[in-house]
């Protein structure tokens, strides 16, 4: 998430209620520090789901939700973002993916944070596509994760089953080249294989819609590929139910296809 007109904003995520407090989770959860994961119940993993949360939230602002929206065949890993000074808040130290100024070009967040995180969302995904192979595996995630989830699914050396980015943007578009290994902003040619899906309200007032209209129909000429947009009216920087079921269906739907 990211502060209007001089605001330090949190997460905007809801609580789960209704009929998804009543279905059943097919999961165990275990916590530590740093992670959140959902195992299948009822047998081993057949995919997997790599999920980053917004600035200033931690695994806890999605665990409900993705305990009750993964396929029950599907493990589920929300890693928290590490504490450190977000220069837009004031400096005040948050969970934060990278260091951020404003929401904009090259020049307003750090590269070296996005970069160390990159390596580390990077892990995640090698262990993952080990374990049940890259085309079953979905990297995604809200505002500040989303752009992450972009960033780094675009430079992975392995074709993932999809990118998710919920209210969020790419980070850094001004600064991205196809096919080129001297870059921070490279796009790996195995990469240009994962569909996009990218979702945003159109009252987002936080990401602005033209910032992800703007980024996202950049990339799609980078990559001469069709972006998967999906603009939600009268939804602010948020998830509700629609968005929710949304995502419950993508993560069905992506990982029924076969790699």
């Amino acid at each position: 998430l990211f502060p209007v007109a001089g605001k330090r904003l949190t997460s905007s995520i809801p609580r789960m209620s209704g009929a998804f407090s009543l279905m059943r989770s097919k999961h165990s959860r275990t916590e530590s520090e740093g992670v959140c994961v959902l195992e299948p119940q009822d047998g081993p993993a057949e995919g997997a789901i790599v999920w980053l949360h917004g600035l200033g939230d931690t695994f806890h602002g999605f665990a409900d939700i993705m305990e009750h929206i993964v396929p029950y065949n599907i493990r589920c890993i929300i890693p928290n973002a590490p504490n450190r000074p977000v220069t837009m808040n004031g400096g005040m130290v948050m969970p934060a993916w990278f260091d951020m100024r404003t929401i904009g070009d090259r020049s307003t967040f750090s590269t070296e944070d996005l970069l160390q995180t990159r390596e580390v969302v990077h892990a995640l995904l090698d262990e993952q596509c080990e374990l049940v192979g890259s085309k079953k595996v979905i990297l995604g995630g809200f505002s500040q994760g989303g752009a992450v989830a972009v960033h780094a699914g675009l430079s992975y050396a392995q074709p993932l089953r999809a990118l998710i980015c919920h209210s969020g943007y790419v980070v850094g578009i001004d600064n991205y080249r196809k096919d080129n290994a001297d870059s921070n902003f490279s796009i790996h040619p195995r990469s240009t294989r994962s569909p996009i899906l990218a979702i945003h309200g159109e009252e987002d007032f936080v990401v602005p819609i033209e910032l992800y209209d703007q980024s996202f129909g950049a990339l799609e000429k980078i990559l001469e590929d069709d972006v998967d947009f999906v603009r939600i009216p009268k939804l602010g920087h948020s998830l509700d139910v629609s968005t929710i079921n949304l995502l419950r269906l993508s993560f069905s739907n992506f990982l029924a296809q076969e790699p």
